[in-house]
């Protein structure tokens, strides 16, 4: 997902066109995500409970700053 934003926002030349389908494909990979998670918690259940706790959503370190 990360790889996704970064392609839609690194755009030489922004014009409003471009502007507005970036936010709108931004809010549409944010609310996704929280879909995405849920869904898998019910499918996975605890073993991806663990790994949300270890690993964060959007940005891929290993370990979550704390």
């Amino acid at each position: 997902m990360l790889g996704i934003l970064l392609g839609i926002w690194s755009i030489p030349t922004m014009t409003r066109g471009h502007l507005l389908r970036a936010i709108g494909l931004t809010i549409y990979i944010l609310i996704g995500i929280g879909y995405e998670e849920r869904d898998l918690v019910r499918y996975l259940g605890m073993p991806y409970r663990k790994y949300q706790q270890a690993v964060t959503r959007l940005i891929p370190w290993k370990w979550r700053l704390r």
